[in-house]
Parts: structure tokens; C-alpha cells; sequence
């Protein structure tokens, strides 16, 4: 059969990772007797191992092609002294990536020429579970901080695996505190006790704004013992630095309960600013038993049940008078803080 027309030079097709398995792709650029396909074809398919050849015994007619005797495997732009063949068509057999490593991709579903199976298509794939807990938890104690792919999984995981992890890793005294754990750690208040009282006991650190709760001027507040006066005492509700930056323990939450119930502001206060060695000319406000589910904000002036009153400003006086009026303010404050209690 001789022949006059041109023909197709067939193109390489090459991996499309959207290709699910054994979906059939067409090559319509390719064309050969019915039933020798793979003979002239299968160099035009993906060669990454994925794919395989699909042979139709049947053709339907929008699957038939023409091609000429001397080009075989090549589509024919014209019927004329041309023979009829059917298209090639090929499909997807299996995925060849690693899936451990397909689990840890963040952008991409391939490594090089080869494809991820679905199930294991990134750090929240089904399949990667396992995976990712043998990375981000089992793993160096810095990939669940820093590795993309485990701050996927931990952002997604709600069965607190990486929280848990987190918590072991930065609650241990004995490893250095590091700034993931130091974020960490204030971001879970009461998750990291051991660790922060040991950090905020190093002289570098009584300064630290973190460590303001655990370093409070309240000392009658004690982490390591039992007081009555621990509640009334809590510097989440009333330690204005600890409030706003504070590491606050387990035990500082619980005390505070469902809100801060504010007794005798002014024993911190007098306590806190005396060393000054001047309170004259301060309004003197007590409230007791106040309670509010916000932290309380400190204020510089002392507090007393309901009443307000000024100490006025002695011009003139001696030092004794001073004094002695100092003491008697302490006497009522303390006086009125007993009666309200007993």
C-alpha cells in the first residue's frame, strides 16, 4: 500500500502524579495494528516505572487510528493507502516512592520521577501517621520543634502525642532549657514546673520576666508547701508582672480556681513598698473577699475594707510622730484582717 501522507511523530509521555492506578490514558499521537501495541508503543509511555502498556482486543471506534505500512506506530493524517490500527493507551500500575519520606514532603507529592500513593502524601496523610510519630516524638528531641513537617502533625494531632512529648522534653530539670521549651513552657503554664523552678532558681534568672511568678515578692506563696494562706496570697491574681509574663505552676492555677478572690491588698502592698520608708499622703483602700474570674492589675495604693481616707502629709513633725503613725496603720490593717477572718 503505498502512501502520501505525512504522519505524527508521537511525543513522550511522561509521569502525571494526579494519575490514580489504573486509570487509562490515551495516546493519540500513536497508532499500530490492533493487538501489537505494546510493540511499537511502549517506548512513548512513562518510563518510571509506574505505568504499563493497555491493550484494547476490542477498540471502540473513537479509539481507531490510521497509519501507514511504512511508519508504524505513527499517526496518519490522511485515510488514503493507509491502514487501520487503534490508538495506544497506557495506565498507572502502582507508586514507586519511599512512603516513609513521602510522609515528611510538605510540598510536593514526588521525589524525583517517582510518586507518592495518596495515603502517604504528607505529614496528615492517613497512612502517615506511624511515620510521623517515628520522626517528630521517637526521634532527635529538635525535629518536633523545628522540622516542617512535624509542626503539620503536632498542629493537627488530637491525641496529644506531641504535646506529651513536648512536656517530657521541657519538664525535665536535668536538660538544659532551651528556647523551644522556654516558648513552650510559657505557652503551657503548669506543664513545666520542675524544670522552671530549677531555671528560675539560677541567679542569671531571678530577674527573668518569665520566672516573675516563681520569684514573686509574695513569698508567703511556696510551691513546695502547704498553707492555708496560699490562695489569698496568689500572685497570678495580684503580681502585676507576674501577671502579664509570668511562668505560673500547677499549683498557682489550681489556687486560683474560677477566679482570684482578693484578700487584704494592702498586707502585699505595705509589705511590698515600706522599705521605702514613706506611705504619708497614700489613700488607704482595703477590699476583702472580692473575687473575679480576671487577673487583678496591683495597685501602688493600700487597701482597706470600703473606706477611703487620707493620711495627710505631716509638715513639720518629728520622726517619732512618723512612726507612730505608721504603726498604727499597720495595726488596722492587721487588726481588721483577723476580725474578717476568725
Amino acid at each position: 500500500m503505498g502512501n502520501s501522507c505525512d504522519s505524527k511523530l508521537p511525543k513522550q509521555y511522561i509521569n502525571d502524579p494526579l494519575d490514580k492506578v489504573g486509570t487509562i490514558k490515551h495516546m493519540n499521537d500513536v497508532c499500530a495494528p490492533s493487538g501489537q501495541g505494546s510493540k511499537y508503543f511502549l517506548k512513548y509511555i512513562p518510563q518510571n516505572g509506574e505505568y504499563e502498556w493497555h491493550e484494547d482486543n476490542e477498540p471502540a471506534d473513537e479509539d481507531k487510528c490510521f497509519y501507514c505500512w511504512d511508519n508504524k506506530g505513527k499517526t496518519s493524517t490522511c485515510t488514503k493507502g493507509c491502514s487501520t490500527g487503534t490508538i495506544g493507551k497506557y495506565k498507572r500500575k502502582y507508586y514507586t516512592a519511599d512512603q516513609n519520606k513521602c510522609c515528611s514532603l510538605t510540598d510536593s507529592i514526588t521525589l524525583g520521577d517517582h510518586t507518592c500513593d495518596p495515603i502517604y502524601r504528607g505529614p496528615l496523610a492517613e497512612g502517615c501517621k506511624n511515620a510521623m510519630i517515628a520522626k517528630c516524638v521517637e526521634g532527635n528531641n529538635t525535629d518536633i520543634f523545628h522540622k516542617e513537617e512535624c509542626k503539620l502533625f503536632c498542629a493537627a494531632d488530637k491525641d496529644n502525642i506531641c504535646h506529651n512529648k513536648k512536656r517530657t522534653i521541657c519538664n525535665d530539670p536535668n536538660n538544659e532549657m532551651s528556647l523551644d521549651c522556654l516558648q513552650w513552657c510559657q505557652d503551657n503554664p503548669g506543664e513545666c514546673d520542675k524544670s522552671m523552678i530549677k531555671f528560675c532558681s539560677l541567679t542569671e534568672n531571678l530577674h527573668n520576666p518569665l520566672c516573675a511568678c516563681i520569684n514573686t515578692f509574695l513569698d508567703v506563696f511556696m510551691d513546695n508547701g502547704e498553707s492555708s494562706i496560699k490562695t489569698k496570697y496568689n500572685p497570678l491574681c495580684v503580681d502585676d508582672k507576674c501577671i502579664k509574663s509570668g511562668y505560673a505552676t500547677q499549683s498557682m492555677k489550681t489556687s486560683r480556681g474560677q477566679g482570684c478572690e482578693i484578700v487584704n491588698c494592702s498586707v502585699y502592698n505595705i509589705i511590698k513598698d515600706a522599705h521605702k520608708g514613706d506611705i504619708n499622703h497614700n489613700s488607704v483602700v482595703q477590699s476583702c473577699g472580692g473575687k473575679s474570674t480576671k487577673p487583678h492589675k496591683i495597685e501602688s495604693k493600700v487597701r482597706r475594707f470600703a473606706e477611703n481616707f487620707e493620711i495627710p502629709k505631716l509638715k513639720n513633725a518629728g520622726g517619732a510622730i512618723e512612726k507612730i503613725l505608721i504603726i498604727f496603720v499597720l495595726l488596722v490593717v492587721f487588726l481588721s484582717v483577723y476580725i474578717y477572718w476568725t
